[in-house]
C-alpha cells in the first residue's frame, strides 16, 4: 500500500503553525534583547555612584582644612549617601531588568509559540478523529 500524502487543509494547518512558532519567536527574541539592554542604564548610574562616592571623599577630605573645610563636611556626608543610594538603585534597576527581559520572553514568544503547538494539535486530532 502507498502512503498518502496529506491533504491540502494540514499543510495548510503546519504551514501556519510554521508561520506563528516564527514569528512568536522573533518577536519574543526581540522583546528579550531590547528589554535586556537596558541594562546599559544600570551601568551607568553605578559608574555614577562610584564617581559620586569619589567625589564626595575628596570633599571629605578638603573638610580637614581649617578655615577651608568647615562647611564641606556637610555637603561631603550628602553627596556619599547620595553615591550610595545610586549604587543600590543601580543594583536593584539591573535586577529589574533582567526578570522584564525573561517576562518579555515568556509573554512575547514562549507562552504564544505553546498556545500554537496546543492548537495545531488540537485541530490535528479534529481531523483524525472519525467526526472531523
Amino acid at each position: 500500500m502507498s502512503a498518502v500524502p496529506p491533504p491540502r487543509a494540514n499543510t495548510r494547518l503546519l504551514l501556519g503553525l510554521v508561520v506563528w512558532l516564527v514569528f512568536w519567536g522573533f518577536l519574543g527574541t526581540i522583546s528579550f534583547l531590547e528589554v535586556r539592554a537596558l541594562v546599559s542604564l544600570s551601568d551607568t548610574m553605578d559608574y555614577a555612584g562610584q564617581s559620586l562616592d569619589e567625589a564626595g571623599q575628596t570633599l571629605g577630605a578638603l573638610a580637614s582644612i581649617p578655615l577651608i573645610g568647615s562647611g564641606i563636611r556637610p555637603a561631603a556626608e550628602r553627596v556619599q549617601e547620595l553615591a550610595a543610594s545610586t549604587t543600590r538603585e543601580a543594583s536593584a534597576s539591573r535586577t529589574h531588568i533582567t526578570r522584564l527581559s525573561v517576562l518579555a520572553a515568556l509573554m512575547g514568544g514562549v507562552i504564544p509559540m505553546g498556545l500554537g503547538v496546543v492548537f495545531y494539535r488540537g485541530a490535528r486530532r479534529r481531523k483524525a478523529s472519525p467526526e472531523g
